[in-house]
């Protein structure tokens, strides 16, 4: 339990044991429930409770009279615990302004976060808060034959952190991934391939056997699949946009694969299933890249026949539950009935739409792993289309009502116009990462620096997939981002290498001065909390909101909190660094700050795994 928490109960069970309890009841106030949040002005204490003003009018009372009798209350509690408890939770209290309750922590919880930390080390943050809930994260979702973009990198992110976040508080946690590997995408790649020219770089492919020969000459890395990939559904999709009338055939041509690939005709589908590869092998290297990887993986080529069967079994009329009915000809799911809106789950010529497949996805996944929950992590604009999904889904199969949730992002914008690419007029994640590598590489050659050319391609690697990381989880994900590579690499303010920074910094002070704290692995002085000054205290403070923050996040499935939670310790560190010194500190107060640094060490460390960024030792 959180020192936030533990407060908010004491608060709770003194409210309930109080004369303010039965008036409460008296006027119906049954299920009121205390709230602590952090003052805006850190001069005001630690925590805050506005409970007074909540209740204030409900009970005609003045608020800082309902403030004086529960703080009274509250004193009375902790003295009479003061004996019974090994840690003293509040040292005092204050009324503030109408009615506002301020509350300061003693300072022996600090001390105690400080050992807890460096004792636990990875495990500082830790708890069994989800109690082992069983919970299927589908993220990632690319689509096979196309570029991977700068988008699929924020899902990605997200999806990962988000995983880890849950994993950290107890949760059982499958990661699965849905792909698009048939649809008109597919088709237009296919086409792109055996119709583009002969030119920038790369030549067409009309059977299977041309694509494995061209594999194993000029295919040969994931890069150059993805690469010809994206330059074969560029030139297809250019080519079926201008044939807006049909008359070069191009549409025609179109649909007729994609036809052949969803009857498995064995004339087109060697050469999908190896172009298929080609996609998968690329995403398996930048899963492995982003420090992410699956536990299944499902596709829709698996999905639209079951997906078909399913709706035609709950057609009315049909025997099944009716959910679906005949529309022109299509089968649709009249979502007005339920405040939202109609969706065809098949065309009228007996096409599985997007829809009808998710039908079978929801029950192949859930015989696959049967989750008391399924997060889907899917962009901003499908969030009408889950709605209605969930609600068909829930229909036939009652047992996954309120188990799904759709958390939705924004787009992924460049605050510079677009970027180079590789493919077509899409930005790629690899052109990004790239791009990020070449300008961190021009810092280092201007500035210089003592590292090895192995520790040098490491760290770029290490930071530039920190910086755009951080950018893509510092924002609330329903928000749309302006992606400034310029921002993204600054080392101050809000980006992934400021906290890297952050981090070699506080590693370069401990080696400076952990060597004289032990001798023959005894300590030559004990650590005396004592002697910190104020900064010391507001630093140490930090280390209680990580464990607020991160419970935040796997509860709220978001993880913009605990990013700028991390900004803040780092600023805070900064703020203790200028003012306070470690070596020429007296003996007790040395060795108390050497753990504080430790401490905060940890937390930092840990924070950034959560985001899913590697720390950095030398920059």
């Amino acid at each position: 339990m959180t020192t936030l928490e533990k407060i908010q109960e004491l608060v709770q069970r003194v409210l309930e044991q109080s004369v303010l309890w039965e008036k409460m009841l008296n006027v119906g106030i049954v299920d009121f429930q205390v709230t602590v949040e952090y003052p805006r002005d850190p001069d005001h204490g630690d925590y805050a409770v506005n409970s007074a003003m909540q209740l204030a009018g409900r009970l005609g009372m003045n608020p800082r009279e309902v403030a004086e009798i529960l703080t009274k209350a509250i004193e009375k509690k902790m003295e009479i615990e003061k004996g019974k408890s090994a840690e003293a939770l509040i040292e005092s209290l204050e009324i503030a302004g109408p009615g506002f309750i301020n509350i300061r922590i003693c300072k022996s919880v600090l001390e105690n976060a400080i050992s807890e930390s460096v004792e636990k080390g990875s495990k500082f943050g830790h708890s069994d808060h989800l109690g082992g809930l069983k919970i299927m994260m589908e993220f990632a979702h690319p689509n096979t034959h196309k570029a991977f973009h700068i988008g699929h990198l924020r899902n990605i992110c997200l999806g990962e952190s988000l995983v880890r976040f849950l994993e950290s508080q107890g949760a059982h946690v499958f990661r699965a991934n849905y792909q698009g590997d048939i649809g008109p995408h597919v088709a237009k790649c296919i086409w792109g391939m055996m119709n583009m020219p002969d030119k920038n770089g790369f030549s067409p492919i009309r059977s299977v056997e041309e694509a494995r020969a061209y594999e194993a000459e000029f295919l040969t890395t994931p890069e150059r699949k993805v690469q010809y990939l994206g330059t074969a559904y560029a030139y297809g999709g250019k080519a079926y946009e201008a044939d807006k009338d049909g008359s070069s055939g191009v549409q025609d041509a179109v649909r007729e694969i994609n036809k052949k690939v969803y009857l498995k005709d064995p004339e087109i589908m060697p050469l999908w299933e190896v172009t298929r590869s080609w996609s998968l092998d690329y995403f398996e290297h930048t899963y492995k890249r982003f420090g992410s990887h699956f536990d299944h993986l499902f596709f829709e080529s698996q999905m639209y026949e079951r997906g078909a069967e399913i709706v035609k079994a709950n057609i009315k009329g049909e025997g099944g539950k009716d959910v679906f009915e005949e529309s022109d000809g299509a089968t649709v799911f009249r979502g007005e009935d339920y405040g939202l809106h109609t969706r065809v789950f098949l065309t009228s010529e007996g096409n599985t739409t997007y829809e009808g497949k998710e039908l079978a996805n929801a029950e192949t996944q859930y015989a696959t792993f049967n989750f008391d929950k399924i997060v889907h992590i899917v962009a901003n604009e499908q969030a009408g289309y889950f709605k209605v999904v969930f609600k068909a889904i829930e229909l036939i199969k009652p047992e996954l009502e309120n188990k799904q949730v759709h958390i939705s992002y924004g787009m992924v914008n460049l605050s510079s116009g677009k970027m180079s690419s590789r493919t077509g007029d899409v930005v790629t994640a690899e052109s990004l990462i790239d791009d990020s590598k070449e300008r961190i590489e021009k810092i280092l050659r201007e500035n210089g620096s003592d590292l090895s050319d192995s520790e040098k391609k490491e760290m770029i690697e290490k930071v530039a997939l920190g910086a755009v990381k951080f950018t893509m989880l510092h924002a609330d994900s329903k928000r749309d981002i302006a992606f400034d590579m310029e921002q993204s690499l600054k080392l101050t303010g809000d980006s992934g290498p400021y906290l890297q920074y952050g981090y070699t910094r506080i590693v370069s002070i401990l080696n400076k001065v952990e060597g004289n704290e032990t001798a023959g692995g005894k300590k030559i002085c004990a650590v005396n909390f004592s002697l910190f000054n104020d900064l010391d205290w507001e630093l140490s403070k930090q280390l209680l909101r990580f464990e607020e923050e991160i419970t935040k996040s796997a509860d709220e499935f978001t993880t913009h909190n605990t990013a700028h939670y991390l900004v803040s310790l780092v600023s805070e560190f900064s703020r203790w660094y200028e003012n306070n010194r470690v070596a020429d500190s007296e003996e007790g107060l040395k060795a108390a700050r050497i753990q504080l640094l430790k401490s905060i060490k940890v937390v930092l460390a840990n924070g950034l795994h959560l985001l899913g960024i590697e720390t950095v030792e030398r920059m």
